[in-house]
């Protein structure tokens, strides 16, 4: 297997235009992404992560700032550029704050209007009907915008996933698929057939730049119930998997640990061994204490686990739980729910005998109710050593 496109590893301590824009350009030009650009006037998605209505201090979506300078970058080089998801909350969150929609609360409409892009809005530009290779999925709903762009570049969050353990460069295409399928895939809530969904996913979807916001990240219960970790650093590469390998490294992950990186290698996309780093050293921005989520189990807890098994011990999970001091009682999480395991009487309750650990719960809830509660030998395990 030959050597995975190489990734640039830059550092940058804090969000503001004056540290944000120029790394931002000079990590573009170092990966060749101006090499991209055939002709004046391409058309380039910038697909953020916009997972729900919240501002930027949260750490939960793409930071305004970086995907301004991205912005600014392609318009210089005489791109039209459009910014796009649809957040899992639904209709990109419209009337949960005063009628403004994700765009605005997470304050990325500011921007794309100060550098003079265009907003496309996933759930209301429309989805196509594609062939999935896929031995699970037949057809799946791709938004328009990605048929219609001549580039697509994913701008992640650097952040964990209590299912994917990482979501990055190549999960964000999660989110350019409508609700209902979101559901369908999330019936595998076993995270290497999960994973194996994503892969089958990603194969369809143009991605030709990633540009990983690291600068903050999440670490522990994410992508939305974790904490705010800052780690400083911008990631770029063509190989979405090489990217989304050393952010793993960063996060002190092996590679192989994480389901969505051993697959893609299996599948010939990426050499997890050979991956050549430009610009700064990982190692600089290594996390020694980084809080995994509590789903991860290593390589030598799994072994334990499977010796286990045969024994009948059903005591090692997670229980999506709900707090119903903080639940509205929106019903979001009963709709989302792919096996219809939750319940509102009248705050959610879930029935575990149905519930198939995908997490979706935890994910969606707008108001942080949902929260993973570990079994009592789940919390040993944690504490041994890896």
């Amino acid at each position: 297997m030959k050597t995975s496109s190489p990734v640039v590893v830059l550092g940058v301590r804090e969000y503001s235009e004056e540290m944000v824009y120029p790394a931002v350009e000079k990590g573009m030009e170092m990966i060749g992404a101006r090499k991209l650009i055939t002709r004046k006037g391409m058309k380039v998605l910038l697909k953020i992560n916009l997972l729900s209505p919240t501002p930027p201090s949260t750490g939960i979506d793409t930071h305004p700032l970086v995907v301004g300078g991205t912005i600014r970058v392609l318009k210089k080089w005489g791109c039209e550029v459009w910014v796009g998801d649809a957040a899992s909350t639904g209709d990109m969150g419209a009337g949960m704050s005063r009628g403004k929609d994700a765009f605005d609360i997470a304050g990325i409409r500011e921007v794309v209007e100060k550098e003079g892009a265009t907003i496309k809005n996933f759930n209301r530009e429309g989805y196509r009907e594609v062939e999935i290779k896929s031995t699970r999925v037949k057809k799946i709903h791709l938004a328009e915008p990605l048929f219609q762009a001549d580039l697509v570049f994913s701008l992640p969050k650097f952040k964990t996933h209590e299912l994917t353990f990482i979501t990055g460069a190549v999960k964000n295409f999660f989110g350019c698929i409508p609700s209902g399928d979101r559901n369908l895939l999330h019936r595998e809530g076993d995270p290497e057939k999960f994973s194996s969904l994503i892969l089958d996913l990603f194969q369809e979807c143009p991605c030709h730049l990633s540009i990983m916001d690291g600068i903050e990240g999440m670490e522990g219960e994410g992508p939305a119930r974790g904490e705010i970790r800052r780690v400083g650093v911008l990631l770029f590469s063509r190989n979405p998997h090489a990217l989304d390998a050393i952010m793993a490294r960063i996060m002190g992950f092996h590679p192989r640990e994480i389901p969505l990186l051993y697959l893609a290698e299996k599948r010939g996309w990426v050499n997890l061994d050979r991956i050549e780093v430009k610009g700064e050293k990982w190692e600089n921005f290594l996390l020694t204490d980084f809080q995994k989520p509590s789903t991860f189990l290593s390589a030598r807890k799994r072994k334990f686990l499977r010796v286990l098994a045969p024994l009948g011990v059903p005591l090692i999970d997670t229980y999506p739980r709900v707090r119903d001091r903080e639940c509205k009682k929106c019903g979001l999480c009963r709709e989302r729910c792919p096996v219809s395991a939750i319940k509102l009487i009248p705050f959610p309750r879930v029935n575990y005998e149905e519930c198939i650990r995908c997490y979706t719960c935890i994910e969606i809830c707008p108001y942080r109710a949902f929260y993973p509660e570990k079994s009592w030998l789940t919390r040993i395990l944690q504490k041994i050593r890896s």
